[in-house]
């Protein structure tokens, strides 16, 4: 009876052991944001079939589990991230998907530099209305992949002219997918970019002269009354 007793001991230390090992990796690391739009998969090997979880969107915040070596989903050696999304489903991303933090640029002529200093050079201007994906942070500076105003996507150092803000940064996502989307051949496409273009121009925001230049529409409001404009923008449905 006694041996028993010392064997039931020994089996509850063990699970106990066992389940307490399996919790590490449950237990939420930090915080990330999605680079870019991104899926996130049900299984750790990504090319699985039918392994399709749920579409993140670009700055989507999502707890990081564990990270570790594994395949992605085109079959090939890569750095797999196990993540909690918001409404704690747990699944799988590549780790090269995820940043550290997501800002918005919100002023013009945000210069983004070679390294975390005026002198280092000059790469280009970041896109007002973009977002800047932050890799690194140093010195009041950080290091991020930004659009530049030439259309084309740069990592590079930025001092100023960023906000985590999550109007600010929600905003600028919506614009920057409302551009890309309005800006497609695909008539479906187009209309949605156009809704949610409207969207911005109608409300109070950063981004609502650029939403409106977008649409072709400044000219248009300056011409019209402003009760003419408010019965057009007010008329436009929500973005999704």
């Amino acid at each position: 009876m006694k041996k028993i007793s010392v064997l039931a001991l020994i089996v509850l230390a063990v699970s106990f052991a066992a389940c307490k090992k399996k919790g590490v990796s449950d237990e939420v690391l930090e915080t990330r944001y999605l680079q870019y739009r991104a899926n996130a998969y049900k299984e750790k090997e990504l090319n699985k079939k039918d392994n399709w979880l749920a579409t993140l969107e670009k700055g989507e915040a999502v707890g990081l589990l564990e990270e570790f070596d594994g395949i992605d989903n085109n079959g090939k050696p890569a750095k797999i991230a196990k993540i909690k999304l918001s409404d704690d489903s747990v699944g799988y991303t590549k780790s090269a998907w995820l940043v550290k933090k997501v800002y918005a640029i919100f002023q013009k002529d945000v210069k983004v530099f070679n390294r975390n200093n005026e002198g280092s050079g000059l790469i280009g201007k970041a896109a007002m209305g973009s977002i800047a994906a932050m890799t690194e942070e140093k010195g009041g500076w950080i290091k991020a992949y930004v659009i530049l105003e030439n259309g084309k996507t740069r990592e590079g150092w930025l001092k100023d002219g960023f906000s985590d803000s999550t109007d600010h940064v929600t905003d600028a996502v919506a614009f920057e997918k409302g551009s890309a989307l309005y800006a497609s051949s695909d008539a479906k496409s187009k209309e949605d970019g156009e809704t949610i273009l409207k969207e911005l121009a109608s409300k109070a925001s950063f981004l609502s002269s650029a939403a409106s230049d977008k649409l072709g529409l400044a000219g248009k409001a300056a011409d019209s009354s402003d009760e003419g404009w408010q019965e057009t923008t007010e008329t436009t449905e929500s973005a999704e």
